[in-house]
């Protein structure tokens, strides 16, 4: 066999080693050693579910109410941009956000109260992660349902309203397992005033602060 026939069985058997390695390396272009990676998919995107409780405080007409709130919320995320994350988020609470006053008048108690007793809001949600961390930022639609109610002597009448107005926050959620996350955050809340037994009493703003925690299930 001559030298030029030597250097081209060499080369043939060369070339049909190479594609058989970078065919069992599963490598793009037959290149050796470069593997094909697919991007990750985001960690944040998707539609979520969860629950929440906190705390709220409000004032109005001088008149300031505490108390307890709880409920749930349904959202969703989109990861657009590397770390930069739009959502939007509805919620509802059951609360117990209230304040009693009582006295004494020619020997006949009166008692008044303002209750506020279910809350909603409908927000857009701006976020930036970090891993498994995102703060956001957050503000729409908000709504409240105030009951005032009055006794004098055993005697009781009570009307209920609905608020209407708009709330902004802020808050930090951590992703606890792939598919959970928990969160702490912030909202302020404006409501308009309404007029309560056929005008005799009208309240003023009413200006709340709710601090919540809460978890939420992320449906990837």
């Amino acid at each position: 066999m001559s030298a030029l026939r030597v250097i081209g069985a060499a080369l043939v058997a060369g070339t049909c080693a190479t594609t058989t390695l970078a065919a069992d390396f599963g490598t793009p272009s037959g290149v050796v050693g470069y593997p094909a990676y697919g991007a990750p998919p985001p960690m944040w995107s998707g539609l979520y579910l969860g629950l929440h409780g906190g705390y709220g405080s409000a004032s109005a007409s001088g008149t300031s109410l505490d108390g307890v709130l709880g409920g749930a919320q349904l959202g969703y995320n989109a990861q657009v941009a590397g770390n930069l994350i739009l959502g939007v988020e509805a919620d509802i609470s059951g609360a117990d956000i209230s304040h009693t006053d009582s006295a004494t008048l020619f020997g006949v108690v009166a008692t008044a109260t303002a209750r506020t007793y279910a809350l909603g809001t409908a927000r857009g949600r701006l976020g930036f992660a970090f891993n498994n961390f995102m703060i956001f930022g957050t503000g729409g639609f908000a709504w409240a349902v105030n009951e005032l109610k009055g006794t004098i002597g055993g005697i009781g009448m009570s009307e209920s309203h609905m608020h209407t107005g708009y709330t902004f926050g802020a808050g930090l959620e951590w992703m606890i397992m792939p598919a959970w996350t928990a969160r702490a955050e912030y909202l302020y809340a404006n409501f308009g005033s309404e007029s309560y037994f056929a005008g005799a009493v009208t309240t003023g703003r009413i200006d709340a602060n709710i601090v919540r925690v809460g978890v939420n299930y992320l449906f990837k």
